[in-house]
């Protein structure tokens, strides 16, 4: 399991989660990883879908997945995408998600760098 020093406690987070599946979290699930990481939400875009927001912004500050693997920016991207297609009664052809992860892809590299 990955470790930062940003983070040291990410291990001890990750293994107080329900699942790594992060289709499954739970609502506690989900304000754990919003303190964790000190998620404002879905930051400068209206707060729609806030859990996908948060687990984006875990990804983007701890750079790792829920089960602790390592992940690159682009799969922390369409993770984001699939998780707000998940949440869609039109699935993948959601065009919010998609406005959103073209968003992500253009405007957040540098979140990514922090």
């Amino acid at each position: 399991m990955f470790k930062t020093a940003k983070y040291p406690d990410l291990p001890g987070l990750i293994e107080s989660l329900s699942t790594s599946d992060p289709l499954k979290l739970t609502d506690i699930d989900m304000q754990k990883i919003r303190f964790f990481v000190h998620s404002d939400g879905c930051t400068k875009v209206p707060n729609f879908r806030k859990d996908e927001c948060y687990k984006h912004d875990f990804y983007y500050r701890t750079h790792v997945d829920f089960s602790g693997r390592v992940m690159r920016r682009r799969d922390a991207d369409r993770l984001f995408r699939i998780g707000l297609q998940s949440k869609s009664w039109l699935g993948e052809f959601d065009p919010m998600s998609w406005w959103r992860w073209l968003g992500v892809r253009l405007f957040a590299a540098k979140a990514w760098y922090k």
